[in-house]
């Protein structure tokens, strides 16, 4: 199930000048929100996207892909030869 992000939790507001705006304000609403509204706020665009090509939002999953694999190595041994 895709969570949703309630837009009454989190409400923030900052009025600067362009030459003094940096990226505090961000960081602090996206740290406040939390893990689960960051994923809520994405799967939100993941969501329009998908809207605007006209696909189907049941189509959309999690990329499952691995690029690469490495063996752990403990004092010059091989994983499979580790002490446990």
């Amino acid at each position: 199930m895709v969570p949703k992000m309630n837009p009454s939790k989190t409400r923030m507001a900052r009025l600067v000048k362009a030459k003094d705006k940096d990226r505090s304000f961000d960081l602090l609403f996206w740290k406040r929100v939390g893990a689960e509204g960051r994923f809520a706020a994405a799967w939100q665009m993941v969501s329009e996207v998908n809207a605007i090509k006209g696909k189907d939002i049941g189509e959309s999953r999690l990329q499952r892909s691995v690029e690469n694999v490495k063996r752990i190595r403990s004092r010059g041994k091989p994983y499979d030869q580790m002490e446990r």
